[in-house]
């Protein structure tokens, strides 16, 4: 036996209205199988600011684009949920027939359920500083700016479809294009100094000219710190390349190893270092450790700055010397991994990096 019904019904309270087609449909089954099955489209609209406690709002703000119009305040309600789909069912287990206790344990068995399908809330893209428009910005009607369609839209551009992958990017068709920030340089302040051996020995960043272009270099200083007589001075540089966020290490001999980050057209961002010496200056550039992969991170000086931000970088460049061996930290980029990933490893890259950040800080020994 089926039994169905439909029940069309249009209601208001005020301001608000409420549409419903409600289809119900039950069967009964001789076999004990009882499913049933309650099908509801509606729509639904209320003045902002609700009826019995509901309301359609932003932030606990009522008052949309300008307070002081009705029909500005009309919306869809947020209980409102246009598609909703219930089915019941309930099942006789088919334990047989049985005297005595065994057919006391084994009748009136049933296995029963309620199973439940409905669509989401509205969602409203609001703007809550847009109420300065309309004058109401500090007062009792304060509210916000709903977002309008740009001219050429519709709200089919709005729908994305997919996984994260698909639908970074939005209407355009992502992903976005991830452009990483420039690598932060330092200004010409010097960050550090190192006595050793009765010289004084400092470096600092500075733009060079090599090959025919200005990249980041380092300058660097030897001189007496009694008289001010430099011993020596000259710069680091790398075609095609930058050298940033200069440290110096000497021993109490007098050699010493200069650390930095090398980074550019042939290097992802690479932990390296020069030796040093108060007669011939600077020696040959070598990487302790070649960088995998570009910065991506979101470790950004002022990340919300209207003139653009800068990943932070060279906070942990240092070099020291221990009496036997010198010891040099530079920042680098040790992991790199592909956007799925980085989603399917809880934004870890399989423990490489952290969330928000890949950067690295090589520790080194080297024997002078």
């Amino acid at each position: 036996n089926n039994v169905q019904n439909g029940i069309v019904f249009q209601s208001n309270n005020n301001n608000a209205n409420k549409n419903v087609l409600i289809s119900n449909n039950s069967v009964y089954d001789n076999a004990g199988i009882n499913p049933g099955s309650n099908d509801t489209i509606s729509g639904s609209g209320m003045e902002l600011g609700g009826v019995n406690g509901a309301t359609v709002e932003y932030n606990d703000v009522a008052n949309s684009n300008f307070a002081g119009n009705l029909a500005q305040q009309y919306g869809p309600a947020t209980f409102s949920r246009p598609q909703r789909f219930i089915t019941n069912y309930s099942y006789d287990l088919p334990f047989g027939t049985h005297q005595g206790w065994l057919g006391k344990v084994a009748s009136g068995w049933n296995i029963s359920g309620v199973t439940v399908i409905q669509g989401g809330s509205p969602m409203t893209i609001a703007d809550q500083t847009a109420g300065t428009l309309f004058g109401t910005s500090g007062t009792s009607q304060a509210g916000f700016g709903r977002a309008q369609i740009a001219p050429g839209m519709s709200y089919d551009n709005i729908a994305t479809s997919g996984g994260v992958e698909n639908r970074l990017g939005g209407a355009s068709g992502g992903p976005f294009p991830n452009v990483e920030k420039l690598i932060d340089s330092n200004d010409s302040r010097m960050q550090q100094v190192y006595f050793a051996n009765g010289k004084l020995w400092s470096a600092l960043d500075s733009a060079v000219t090599v090959g025919g272009a200005t990249k980041a270099g380092i300058a660097y200083f030897v001189l007496n710190p009694r008289s001010g007589n430099l011993f020596q001075q000259g710069f680091v540089a790398v075609a095609n390349n930058n050298v940033t966020y200069p440290a110096i290490a000497v021993n109490g001999s007098g050699r010493g190893v200069m650390a930095f980050t090398l980074v550019g057209a042939d290097h992802y961002p690479s932990a390296a270092y020069t030796s040093m010496d108060a007669k011939i200056g600077a020696g040959d550039v070598h990487v302790v450790s070649e960088g995998l992969g570009p910065d991506d991170g979101f470790t950004g000086y002022n990340p919300q700055s209207a003139y653009g931000s800068r990943p932070r970088w060279g906070d942990f460049g240092a070099a020291v010397s221990d009496g036997t061996f010198l010891w040099i930290a530079s920042e680098d980029i040790g992991q790199s991994c592909t956007l799925s990933d980085y989603l399917g490893t809880s934004f870890t890259c399989g423990g490489t990096r952290t969330s928000l950040a890949n950067w690295y800080t090589r520790i080194s020994q080297l024997v002078p």
